[in-house]
């Protein structure tokens, strides 16, 4: 038989916990706090918080999650936006938005609650009002092919998208425009996407196997491709306090990568065993480095 658990992990004292929930492919899951939410192709939604487990049904296949506080956002193929009220046993629906023309792939929430971000097979997003439950603006437009990944900035001010043009967009929030360059260094779809605490960087991971990551300041690279997976990465996210990058891939592989520059920084000097010319810095690493040198002295 097919096993569609979810297994937890607790890092500091290895203890595994699964949930068996689901009886068919889980499509999307996220953290909300201490809780995690997971949502299936036949519409079950899971809530796991500190062992206990509840579940409910929406309405149509569940393709994306987002969740905020009590309020979860389920994407599906008729291209809504369903909104649940969690605080309430059993869940009861807020809202249903008619969000894209085709599958609603990627959801999330900015940092307060206040807006969401939605992302389509039509191409194009979407940016809501949590207060007014309404469209705000036009749909985005930029991509060319199936947006599969959204995510807002730590701050809000903006929303990477990445997509199966292999492309990866910067968005200001406040204008719906695009900004800079798309990123493009992929040479496969992008999955999925995730910033850095402190919004420095984003990472970004593909069908291609690798991941990249990106000085969002001046939407540069940074560095060379992330590889450690053998096929499709799936899945990639930041850890809270930004110390760890983990990454899932297709085969079950996940994989904990050093999410510190500096370190990365001291690894490439040590590795040089020398000072990092300015092309090598501008190149390599964050940041502007007109006159300094980034290496310890000694080296």
């Amino acid at each position: 038989t097919t096993n569609f658990d979810i297994s937890i992990l607790n890092l500091e004292t290895d203890e595994m916990q699964t949930i068996s929930e689901h009886q068919n492919i889980i499509s999307d899951m996220v953290w909300n706090g201490s809780r995690l939410i997971s949502g299936d192709v036949d519409g079950r939604v899971v809530i796991w918080e500190a062992g206990e487990i509840s579940t409910f049904n929406n309405n149509e296949p569940v393709l994306s999650v987002a969740a905020t506080g009590d309020r979860v956002a389920i994407g599906d193929s008729q291209g809504s936006i369903t909104l649940w009220d969690i605080s309430i046993s059993p869940p009861e629906v807020i809202d249903q938005l008619d969000a894209h023309e085709d599958n609603v792939l990627t959801l999330d929430f900015n940092f307060d609650g206040t807006r969401l971000i939605s992302g389509g097979r039509d191409n194009t997003l979407t940016l809501w009002d949590m207060n007014t439950l309404t469209q705000i603006g036009e749909s985005w437009t930029g991509h060319t092919n199936q947006v599969i990944a959204v995510t807002f900035s730590p701050d809000g001010q903006f929303v990477a998208s990445g997509s199966q043009d292999n492309s990866i967009l910067i968005w200001d929030v406040a204008s719906g425009q695009a900004v800079g360059t798309p990123l493009t260094g992929h040479i496969g779809f992008v999955t999925d996407l995730a910033y850095s605490p402190d919004g420095s960087v984003l990472v970004s991971s593909s069908n291609d196997s690798t991941l990249l990551m990106w000085d969002t300041a001046v939407f540069r690279q940074l560095g060379l491709p992330l590889r450690r997976h053998s096929n499709v990465v799936f899945s990639v996210d930041y850890s809270a306090d930004g110390k760890w990058i983990v990454s899932g891939g297709i085969n079950g592989d996940i994989v904990l990568w050093n999410g510190s520059l500096s370190d990365w920084t001291l690894t490439a000097c040590n590795f040089a065993n020398r000072p990092l010319s300015a092309t090598e810095q501008q190149e390599f690493f964050a940041g502007d480095f007109p006159s300094s040198n980034i290496c310890p002295l000694d080296l």
